[in-house]
C-alpha cells in the first residue's frame, strides 16, 4: 500500500526549511539542511510530477530558490567551506545532476543545464494556471534568472550562450508579471536595461512587449537612466 502524500504539506514544509536555511549562518548547518531538501525532492519526484499543475508550479519555484541559493552559496559567496560542504553533499550532488565530487567550472554546466530546464518548466506550467499564480510563477521565475545571471556577471565569458538564454527568459517573466499586475516586479525592470547592453537579444522583446507598461513605471525608472548618465560622464 502506497504511504500518503500530501503535496501542500510537504510544499510548506519544504518552504520552512528552505527559510530556515537562510537564517543560518554557519555552513554545516545551512548545507544540511539544503541536503534534506534536495532528498525530500528526489524521493518524492515521481509523485511531486502526477500532482496538479498548479502545485506542480510551486514546487519548480521553490526547486528554483533551492537551486539558486546553492549557486550562490558556491559561486558568489567567498566562504569556502560552504562551498566545499555543499559540491560534496550526496544529496544535492544526487536531486541535482552534478555530478561525483564536480569541480567548480562542472558544477556551474550542470547548475545551469538543470536550472535551465527548471525554467522551460515553470514558463510551459504557468501558461496553464489562473491569471494570479501565473503572474506569482513569472516573478518568481525572473527573480531566479537574475541570481543566476548576477552569480556569473563578469566572471567568464565561457557561458555566454547560457546567460542569453537566462536573459532573455527573465525579460520576458519580468514583463510578462508587470503586465499581470504583480506591483513586487516593477523593480526588476531597470534591471533589464542594464541587461540591455550586455544582451542585445533582448531589444526586440523589450520593444514588442514594453508597450503596456504604465506611466507610472516610467516615473520609477527615470532616477536609474539619471544614476546611469552621471556614472558615464564621471567614467569619460
Amino acid at each position: 500500500m502506497e504511504e500518503d502524500f500530501s503535496p501542500s504539506f510537504l510544499l510548506q514544509y519544504l518552504s520552512f526549511a528552505w527559510n530556515k536555511s537562510q537564517q543560518f549562518i554557519e555552513s554545516d548547518s545551512r548545507v544540511t539542511i539544503l541536503s534534506n531538501i534536495a532528498q525530500h525532492l528526489r524521493y518524492n519526484k515521481d509523485k511531486i510530477a502526477r500532482v496538479t499543475v498548479p502545485q506542480r508550479v510551486k514546487f519548480f519555484g521553490l526547486q528554483m530558490k533551492i537551486l539558486g541559493t546553492i549557486v550562490e552559496d558556491v559561486i558568489v559567496s567567498r566562504d569556502q567551506d560552504l562551498a566545499r560542504l555543499i559540491l560534496r553533499s550526496k544529496q544535492i550532488r544526487r536531486h541535482f545532476a552534478l555530478g561525483d565530487g564536480p569541480s567548480l567550472d562542472e558544477f556551474v554546466v550542470n547548475a545551469f543545464q538543470l536550472a535551465w530546464h527548471d525554467v522551460q518548466q515553470a514558463v510551459e506550467l504557468a501558461e496553464t494556471v489562473e491569471v494570479e499564480e501565473r503572474g506569482e510563477s513569472s516573478y518568481e521565475t525572473a527573480k531566479f534568472c537574475d541570481l543566476l545571471l548576477r552569480s556569473v556577471e563578469g566572471k567568464s565569458e565561457d557561458w555566454k550562450h547560457e546567460l542569453e538564454n537566462f536573459a532573455s527568459a527573465m525579460t520576458e517573466a519580468t514583463l510578462q508579471s508587470i503586465s499581470l499586475g504583480v506591483r513586487k516586479a516593477t523593480p526588476l525592470f531597470p534591471r533589464l536595461l542594464q541587461l540591455l547592453e550586455a544582451f542585445p537579444c533582448i531589444s526586440a522583446t523589450l520593444q514588442t512587449k514594453v508597450g503596456f507598461l504604465s506611466s507610472i513605471l516610467f516615473f520609477q525608472i527615470i532616477p536609474v537612466f539619471c544614476r546611469r548618465k552621471r556614472v558615464q560622464r564621471g567614467c569619460s
